[in-house]
């Protein structure tokens, strides 16, 4: 008995993952197109439950757009519950070719134990362990689009 209480308790010790926490309520998402006229960058910015989207322009002349709304506390848990933090970490800074061929580039921004971890990937990828929080975002932003007013 005292030797299957000793494998558990080294099981437990060595199968134990270290929590990793978000430590803002702050998640940042954004579309940008290089090869583009006119409100070519969105950003978009979750905070508690207040979403807020921003239409840019790289050209200086045109004013940045904004529209903020709030969101039902269950939709904004389910885009939290949709990024997994744990493979988001593992994620490497650039996949694929983002806004090669002016396919368009969208980011993902987490503030992750005091540090800011962006990763950016082609317009429209479904990544794995963020796929589902980045599909909700991105309806929202176009949903909200400020560029269309």
């Amino acid at each position: 008995m005292k030797y299957l209480l000793i494998i558990i308790m080294a099981w437990m010790m060595t199968g134990c993952d270290e929590d990793v926490v978000m430590t803002t309520s702050d998640i940042r998402y954004g579309t940008s197109f290089g090869e583009c006229i006119g409100y070519c960058i969105r950003e978009t910015t979750l905070h508690d439950t207040q979403i807020t989207v921003q239409a840019k322009s790289r050209d200086d002349g045109q004013a940045t757009k904004t529209k903020v709304a709030e969101l039902p506390t269950a939709d904004a848990m389910a885009i939290r519950s949709g990024i997994d933090v744990h493979q988001f970490q593992q994620l490497p800074s650039t996949i694929g070719c983002p806004d090669c061929a002016d396919g368009g580039a969208e980011w993902l921004e987490l503030q992750i134990e005091g540090e800011t971890v962006r990763v950016t990937f082609e317009y429209g990828a479904d990544i794995d362990g963020i796929g589902a929080g980045v599909l909700r975002l991105r309806e929202l932003t176009q949903e909200m689009d400020p560029s269309i007013d």
